[in-house]
């Protein structure tokens, strides 16, 4: 008998529960579609018959945090995030993330850093945590922290394409041109058709042409510079190659060529070269993945394709010769899907 009313009684609680979590999900339904219309004030009286049912529930306390921020009352905004952040969940996850930024954006730093490093500690190698900490780090231009960051969220997850930029940028503002080409590369192969873009091609455009300045019509009115100090060997000849290689497109060799052409030449030697440069003891994200990836674009029959696909949301040309190359287009997709790196 007592078997018997023990189940009931269990079975009565769950019952509870279910009710419980249903009314809570009506409730902040309510409340997410308030605030999706910028209604936040409406958003939160919502937000709170929900805490009153469930007052440790991480994703109540994370939308409560993020109503109270766009509010910009970042006093609440923390403290509802902590809750949530405490509870190893999506929503945990996600305040972790607000904290951070919140914190930064109250001037404290190091306590923002502090906050997405424990993160990490809390939720694993979670590449948008990552993401955040590199922003954060950009903003106070600490790259060698922001260049750590963004390299492990991209080895965390290779398609997220906003991290790529945003290293290829950060190397670029400290003139690592070398460095900066292969970030920038990769994202315009994830996202050649958006907003962005063009941004995108025009700093890889940046990143070659920087250390060569033509002062007249003739190959003798070049000026080519190399390199920032305390860079190694290796990446200073790389550089020195990078200008050699963009001074070389005025050379009378190249005269039958068209600019698109003289492009995809100068790009894929580079490429080729960087690939068989001895990096010493270098052993990074870089050596193990960017440089050899490219390497094999480089000296694949794809390389023209490569060209067109990444430069087409800045110039025409580059568009119409994808629409018309659909084979050859494809025949480089299923390339990269078969490589292997």
């Amino acid at each position: 008998m007592r078997k018997l009313v023990f189940t009931f009684l269990i079975s009565f609680v769950s019952m509870g529960l279910y009710a419980q979590d249903s009314v809570v999900q009506e409730i902040m339904t309510r409340g997410i579609e308030l605030h999706d219309q910028g209604h936040y004030d409406a958003a939160i009286t919502e937000y709170e018959q929900a805490l009153a049912l469930k007052p440790k529930d991480a994703f109540v306390n994370y939308e409560l945090a993020l109503s109270h921020y766009y509010k910009e009352d970042y006093d609440k905004t923390i403290a509802y995030a902590s809750v949530a952040a405490a509870e190893e969940s999506e929503s945990g996850l996600q305040a972790v993330i607000l904290l951070g930024s919140v914190y930064d954006q109250t001037g404290d730093y190091k306590r923002s850093l502090k906050t997405l490093e424990k993160g990490i500690k809390t939720f694993g190698d979670y590449f948008l945590i990552w993401y955040n900490i590199g922003v954060t780090a950009t903003g106070h231009e600490d790259f060698e922290k922001a260049e750590e960051a963004f390299v492990k969220a991209v080895n965390n997850k290779l398609d997220h394409t906003n991290s790529h930029f945003a290293l290829g940028r950060i190397l670029l503002a400290q003139d690592r041109r070398v460095e900066a080409v292969y970030p920038l590369l990769f994202c315009a192969l994830l996202d050649p058709n958006s907003e962005r873009s063009a941004i995108v091609y025009q700093s890889v455009e940046q990143a070659f042409g920087a250390g060569v300045v033509r002062e007249n019509d003739t190959t003798t009115g070049i000026t080519m510079t190399v390199g920032q100090k305390g860079e190694g060997q290796a990446i200073r000849s790389a550089e020195l190659m990078m200008s050699m290689l963009e001074a070389s497109r005025y050379l009378e060799k190249y005269d039958t060529l068209t600019e698109e052409e003289i492009d995809v030449e100068v790009m894929s030697s580079f490429l080729r070269f960087m690939a068989e440069l001895d990096l010493g003891k270098r052993d990074d994200f870089f050596t193990n993945y960017y440089i050899p990836f490219f390497g094999a674009v480089a000296e694949s029959e794809h390389m023209t394709s490569f060209y067109h696909f990444i430069r087409m949301s800045m110039y025409p040309s580059s568009q119409q010769w994808y629409d018309e190359h659909a084979q050859a287009m494809q025949d480089l997709f299923d390339w990269l899907d078969g490589l292997d790196i």
